[in-house]
């Protein structure tokens, strides 16, 4: 189902957040669901408190490694959706993905 392919997606993320843990301090991930009603969509956040996505690689990011391959077909091709990848500044890294409420009909 559906479903079970986003808790894939977000499995994946955590992963590669605990994976590519270079902080020494505890590593925090949050994972925030919501649904924007006139937009007609649900927009997931995982973001983490590490050191971010060095800059050169953020829009090579989605070519890279396997994951973020399997991630990015997932979103894209089987939900609709749409992901971006971006730092913010002092508190690491950021998955924004946009899935279409009917994408879950």
């Amino acid at each position: 189902s559906k479903a079970v392919s986003l808790a894939l997606v977000i499995n994946e993320l955590v992963s590669n957040s605990v994976k590519h843990n270079k902080n020494n301090e505890a590593l925090k991930i949050d994972i925030l669901l919501c649904r924007n009603n006139v937009e007609e969509e649900y927009i997931i956040l995982v973001y983490d408190n590490g050191i971010g996505f060095m800059q050169e690689n953020v829009q090579k990011l989605k070519q890279r490694g396997v994951g973020v391959r399997v991630i990015s077909a997932i979103v894209c091709n089987e939900l609709g959706g749409t992901l971006e990848f971006y730092n913010v500044p002092d508190k690491g890294a950021v998955c924004e993905i946009h899935i279409p409420v009917d994408s879950f009909a």
